[in-house]
C-alpha cells in the first residue's frame, strides 16, 4: 500500500514538472541550522536562462570595467568631491544632456580636427606639382608651347622665326619695309607686300605690285603704302588672299593732291581721333588729314632747289618734324638740318 502511494506521489510531480514547459521549479539548499534544514524554492522563467560565459568573455568583461573605473569613474568621482564648480556643472549637464550626447560632440570634434590636419598636410604636399623634368610625357600644342630646358614656355616668348617665301608666308625674299599693329605684321617685299598673322605666323592675304612698296605705315585699321607714284590704301579688316591693288588714295592727280609722286617714306599719328599721314617725297613734306570722305592736306613745307628730304614725322601734340640734307640728291654727302614746325596741324 505504501508503495504504491510513493509510485503514485512520483509521477504526480513529474506530470506537473514536464506539463508546465516554460517554468521550472528549482530548489536551492541554503545553510543548515539546529531546528533542521530550511528550503528555499525559485521559480524563473526559462527564457532568462542563460549559457555560462565563457573564461575569455569573464576575463574582458572584468579589465574592461577595472579600465573604465580608473579611467573614468574615479577621476570623476575625485573632481566631484574637490571642485564644486564640476560638480555644479556636471549636474547641469546631465541633466540637461545625456552622456551619449556629449561623447557624440566629442566625436565629431575629433573628426574635424583629424580631417583638418589631414587637409593641411596634403595641401603641403608637392609631389604632385608638374614640374616638366620629362617633357616628352606630355603632349601639347607645339605651335604656341615649346619645351626649354626640361620647362615648358609659350613659344612666341623668344622663338625666332623666319618669314620665307618658301615657307609660303612671303611672295619675295627681298623685302623692302616692315610696319606691325596689335594682330599682323605687314611686310613689303620686291613683288606685293604680305600680311601675317602674329600668334599663328600664317599668312592671311596679300597684295601683289611689280617692284613693290617702297614704304608701309598702318593706323586705325588701315594699312598705307607708298611707291614711286603715290599712296594706297586698304582696309585691313577686308583683306584677303590676292587682295585687288586698286587705285592710289594720294597722288599728283587725287583731290587732294600730292605735290611729287617719288614718296620714300610713310608715317602715321592719330590725334583726336583723326588719322595724319605724313608722305615723305625726295623733295616735299606733306602732312595729309586722312578722313573718310573728306581727305584735306594741311600745307606742307615748301622746300625747293637742291634739297633731300630723309624723313618726317608727327608727334602726338601736331608737332611736325623732317629732316633735310643739302646733297643734290646723294644722302651720303652733304650737310643737313633738322627742322621742326609747331602745331602744324593747324
Amino acid at each position: 500500500m505504501r508503495l504504491l502511494r510513493l509510485v503514485g506521489a512520483t509521477c504526480g510531480r513529474l506530470s506537473f514538472v514536464f506539463s508546465a514547459p516554460k517554468k521550472y521549479i528549482i530548489q536551492k539548499h541554503q545553510s543548515h541550522s539546529r531546528a533542521g534544514k530550511t528550503t528555499k524554492k525559485v521559480t524563473a522563467s526559462a527564457r532568462s536562462l542563460k549559457k555560462h560565459p565563457s573564461r575569455v568573455y569573464a576575463r574582458t568583461k572584468r579589465h574592461t570595467k577595472e579600465v573604465h573605473s580608473r579611467l573614468l569613474v574615479t577621476p570623476h568621482v575625485n573632481l566631484m568631491d574637490a571642485s564644486r564648480w564640476y560638480a555644479g556643472w556636471h549636474s547641469w549637464q546631465y541633466k540637461s544632456i545625456h552622456h551619449g550626447h556629449v561623447h557624440g560632440l566629442v566625436l565629431i570634434a575629433f573628426t574635424i580636427g583629424f580631417g583638418l590636419l589631414q587637409m593641411s598636410a596634403l595641401a603641403l604636399d608637392v609631389s604632385f606639382t608638374w614640374d616638366f623634368a620629362n617633357p616628352s610625357q606630355y603632349t601639347y600644342d607645339d605651335t604656341k608651347i615649346e619645351s626649354h630646358d626640361q620647362n615648358l614656355r609659350l613659344a612666341l616668348m623668344d622663338k625666332i622665326e623666319n618669314f620665307t617665301q618658301a615657307g609660303g608666308q612671303l611672295q619675295s625674299n627681298t623685302i623692302l619695309d616692315i610696319t606691325a599693329d596689335d594682330e599682323y605684321y605687314y611686310i613689303s617685299n620686291s613683288l606685293g607686300l604680305d600680311v601675317i598673322r602674329q600668334d599663328t605666323w600664317e599668312r592671311t592675304a596679300y597684295v601683289t605690285s611689280g617692284g613693290g612698296f617702297l614704304t608701309l605705315a598702318v593706323e586705325n585699321g588701315y594699312l598705307y603704302a607708298g611707291k614711286n607714284g603715290g599712296v594706297y590704301r586698304w582696309q585691313v579688316s577686308n583683306m584677303t588672299e590676292n587682295t585687288p591693288l586698286g587705285t592710289y588714295r594720294y597722288n599728283t592727280t587725287t583731290i587732294p593732291a600730292l605735290q611729287d609722286n617719288e614718296v620714300v617714306r610713310l608715317n602715321t599719328q592719330t590725334i583726336n581721333d583723326k588719322t595724319y599721314l605724313v608722305v615723305v617725297t625726295n623733295k616735299k613734306v606733306h602732312l595729309v588729314k586722312d578722313e573718310l570722305g573728306s581727305p584735306s592736306i594741311v600745307g606742307p613745307p615748301v622746300l625747293s632747289g637742291g634739297e633731300f628730304i630723309i624723313n618726317a614725322d608727327l608727334t602726338s601734340v601736331g608737332d611736325l618734324y623732317y629732316l633735310y640734307r643739302y646733297a643734290n640728291g646723294l644722302v651720303q654727302s652733304g650737310s643737313g638740318a633738322l627742322f621742326v614746325t609747331n602745331n602744324a596741324i593747324s
